[in-house]
């Protein structure tokens, strides 16, 4: 405190974040794409793929999402209109799918609104989930979003490990419905994201009998990326374990410090023969 019992106050610098997503104007932090194989991923956009981003918690995942999201909308890339929506906000719904969903698609509206200017979503989804149901009005939003712009529309679904259920197999089923209607009509691309892989976590449920939908993942067949190799060798080959680690048993494939971005069967091989 000064003299005069004024209180003076010094400018703030950059800080270490460990809360969520960082800034990069505010944060100390590496380029956030960096933790991607940002060719890979623009590759996988470009040719209309829907795919699953997956890794640990604290390992950048929605930084680098965010960070995708404002280079596809600054033009330098190609013209999209590319949105964020956290879909966490849906778990409190677990089996409900209509609370769930009304949850989902006002964050939706809130991003949309937010991120492109477009107040479409927040005006048409209350009478779209009532006209068409929750196990649709997602899939009609979300088309009606596309149709309205001819820019090609990407969509980053965060935190989708999160929804539960029937909550969660309308989500997946609905993406899957639209799939062919893309990029006119529906996302040209769509990214998956969570701490694992969403497919592994239904795989799961429907082992232990929690779910009596099927053993496959209700989206297996829309373009959806698969594991290709074990842990230990995505480990090695995109090399996300510090030297001198050993990977024993459950240790496998932990504690990875960039997101596994799961390519389709055979894109490597197609890619190297054009």
């Amino acid at each position: 405190m000064a003299g005069g019992g004024r209180v003076r106050y010094w400018p703030v610098g950059r800080f270490f974040n460990t809360t969520g997503p960082v800034v990069a104007a505010d944060h100390y932090c590496i380029p956030p794409l960096d933790r991607l194989d940002l060719r890979e991923v623009l590759d996988l956009v470009r040719t209309g793929r829907y795919f699953v981003l997956h890794a640990p918690r604290q390992t950048g995942k929605t930084s680098a999402l965010l960070a995708l999201r404002d280079l596809l909308n600054g033009g330098t890339e190609g013209e999209y209109r590319c949105v964020y929506v956290n879909v966490e906000v849906g778990q409190a719904g677990r089996e409900d799918v209509d609370r769930a969903m009304r949850a989902m698609l006002t964050q939706l509206a809130a991003r949309c609104r937010l991120t492109l200017g477009d107040d479409l979503v927040n005006r048409i989804w209350p009478d779209t989930l009532q006209r068409s149901g929750p196990d649709a009005a997602l899939q009609d939003v979300v088309s009606r979003l596309a149709e309205a712009d001819p820019r090609p529309l990407v969509l980053l679904i965060d935190e989708i490990e999160a929804l539960v259920g029937d909550t969660l197999l309308s989500v997946l089923r609905q993406l899957r419905a639209g799939y062919d209607l893309r990029p006119a009509g529906f996302p040209q691309s769509v990214v998956l994201c969570g701490v694992r892989d969403v497919r592994d976590a239904w795989r799961d449920a429907c082992l232990a009998g929690t779910h009596e939908y099927g053993r496959e993942s209700p989206i297996s067949n829309a373009g959806i990326s698969r594991r290709d190799d074990d842990a230990q060798t995505t480990c090695d080959r995109r090399r996300t374990v510090p030297p001198g680690w050993r990977l024993r048993g459950a240790l496998r494939g932990a504690r990875p410090t960039r997101p596994f971005v799961r390519p389709a069967p055979a894109r490597g091989p197609v890619r190297h023969l054009r």
